[in-house]
């Protein structure tokens, strides 16, 4: 479990740092803010989502307790996208930073909100250029084609990479092999490429400070490829201590499991652009 930390003193060091972060913290006055509109609403949703995703390290962490893991991703992945403050949110970060927790929730109605509005959350200024600052939105673009299941396309983007592979893109290599397996219906392929993501010291490479809250502990990309794979059917029969089958698993709740616990949350219309949310959540001049 420590091989994503330096040792397990790092690991205890955030782990408490991250479980501290499960305290209620002024929910009902970032609530009020939210719902009058006062001083930055839009960032109060980012500052409740950091405690769903520590409830949801802790919910899986120490108890193991699927449910309210995916539960508290749902949350936690809900407010993600009711903070963002443009629609094309999806141009920078990584794509586990930007996706895992909405697909670790098995939330259909999330995820149908991503592949919805593909275009508009990972728009490319240059279609299908993967240098430079369009690399991330390259691999954002490439995963939800994935998680569409855009097989034609998402193969043509895998051949633009590994046939010329960005110096500074190396460590996602294994990513695009995955997607590629997958665009090939190919079961083999998209086991060895998540398998070599286990491997101690490519784990931890490709890991490393993309998710907060889970990537000390958890192989963030397996488990988000791993789930994408089961999406479409597909049991790639993984099992390990930093990508539990649990997790990997596609298996939704029922929709009444799904709670959103402040009142701001249920007024969004996953059917209506998110441009008219942000509009209604901005500071007015």
């Amino acid at each position: 479990m420590y091989f994503l930390c330096k040792n397990k003193e790092e690991f205890e060091e955030n782990k408490k740092f991250y479980l501290e972060e499960t305290q209620e913290k002024d929910e009902k006055e970032l609530e009020e803010y939210i719902i009058y509109k006062k001083g930055v609403p839009l960032n109060c949703m980012w500052i409740l989502a950091i405690q769903y995703r520590a409830r949801s390290l802790e919910s899986w962490l120490l108890y193991k307790n699927i449910k309210k893991f995916k539960k508290n991703c749902y949350i936690a992945g809900k407010l993600n996208l009711l903070h963002e403050s443009r629609s094309d949110w999806a141009y920078s970060g990584y794509n586990v930073s930007n996706f895992f927790k909405i697909l670790m929730s098995d939330n259909k109605d999330l995820s149908k909100f991503l592949i919805k509005n593909i275009d508009i959350i990972c728009c490319e200024p240059k279609p299908n250029y993967h240098r430079g600052i369009y690399s991330n939105l390259f691999l954002n673009r490439s995963t939800l084609l994935a998680l569409k299941g855009d097989w034609e396309n998402l193969k043509k983007r895998c051949d633009i990479f590994l046939n010329d592979i960005p110096k500074d893109m190396k460590k996602r290599i294994l990513d695009f092999e995955f997607f590629q397996g997958l665009a090939e219906k190919n079961i083999d392929k998209m086991k060895e490429a998540l398998n070599k993501l286990l491997i101690p010291k490519n784990a931890k490479i490709a890991a490393y400070d993309t998710e907060a809250y889970f990537d000390f502990y958890l192989q963030v990309q397996v488990l988000m490829y791993g789930k994408i794979a089961s999406i479409h059917g597909y049991d790639l029969g993984i099992d390990h201590e930093l990508a539990p089958k649990e997790l990997i698993k596609y298996d939704p709740l029922l929709d009444g499991e799904y709670e959103d616990p402040y009142d701001f949350m249920k007024e969004f219309d996953y059917n209506a652009p998110q441009s008219e949310w942000i509009e209604k959540y901005s500071p007015k001049d």
